[in-house]
């Protein structure tokens, strides 16, 4: 009877483990973390986009605290395409410029990487001022389009 009494004791915590196992990963919609750390990781994430592109400037920038203005809308972009900026609020990340080639008109790639990690991204023209999505994500701010 001493072992059913453990068994019982036991099987309770045991589980609450697994429950909160399986409610941490939500049925196949958990995002993915994109590896951007090194400049082939990048590279071939742009071309799952379509996007040939050379890269031309990196620089750091800090990640507003709070995102108002262009940046709340630069961060409802990074929502749609499911990428964690959000995450990474008030630190510290590389902002990665590429242009696109093989395009018409000039058009450039931002990605923003943090602990080695894909953060941001957008395409966009830069004398238009048109933010295009990248991830396949529909996003409709003023002006928009696909990259």
């Amino acid at each position: 009877m001493k072992r059913y009494l453990k068994y019982f004791l036991i099987a309770p915590p045991l589980l609450l483990c697994a429950a909160a196992v399986c409610l941490s990963h939500e049925s196949g919609n958990a995002r993915q973390d994109i590896p951007a750390a090194t400049s082939a990781q990048r590279t071939q994430w742009l071309a799952m986009q379509g996007i040939s592109a050379q890269e031309i400037h990196a620089q750091q920038v800090t990640i507003p605290a709070e995102f108002t203005g262009s940046y709340a809308v630069y961060a409802a972009l990074q929502d749609v395409q499911e990428l964690p900026l959000a995450v990474h609020a008030g630190e510290c990340a590389t902002c990665i410029t590429y242009q696109v080639t093989e395009r018409e008109p000039l058009l450039y790639a931002e990605l923003l990487i943090a602990d080695g990690v894909l953060i941001g991204a957008q395409c966009y023209h830069p004398e238009e001022g048109i933010t295009l999505t990248m991830q396949g994500a529909p996003f409709t701010p003023e002006k928009n389009g696909e990259c």
